[in-house]
């Protein structure tokens, strides 16, 4: 339950330690058990085109005081500049909101691929 908000980074290596899979889509929500001062929202996600971990195309940060109602904070379509065999991007949104519930939703159009997942951190 706890290994995307842990505080323990991943292993930086082709196959590391401590990422999380999704199968092409991802919909993870955070509970910070109180409503709090956020100053930024980051998320790093791992390319190993030989293995099909690939980066998501879509991403959104979406914030809620309740946990029913979110509204997006941030959304990106994400288009790959440059084919890379392996690499690690960060994606994320910083700024000054109160919030409860942090959710992320992340995906690849292509339906088949892996996306690996780390520490969602929030400051």
């Amino acid at each position: 339950k706890t290994a995307l908000t842990d505080g323990v980074i991943g292993d930086w290596g082709m196959n590391g330690l401590r990422w999380l899979g999704f199968d092409a889509f991802m919909d993870v929500t955070v509970d910070l058990e109180d409503i709090q001062d956020i100053h930024s929202i980051q998320t790093s996600f791992m390319r190993n085109s030989f293995t099909s971990m690939l980066l998501p195309e879509y991403y959104e940060i979406q914030i809620s005081d309740d946990g029913d109602n979110f509204s997006t904070l941030y959304s990106l379509s994400y288009n790959i500049k440059e084919f890379r065999e392996y690499c690690i991007e960060d994606f994320g949104w910083s700024g000054s909101k109160k919030t409860r519930f942090i959710r992320i939703i992340a995906s690849h159009p292509s339906g088949w691929c892996w996306l690996m997942c780390d520490e969602i951190i929030v400051r």
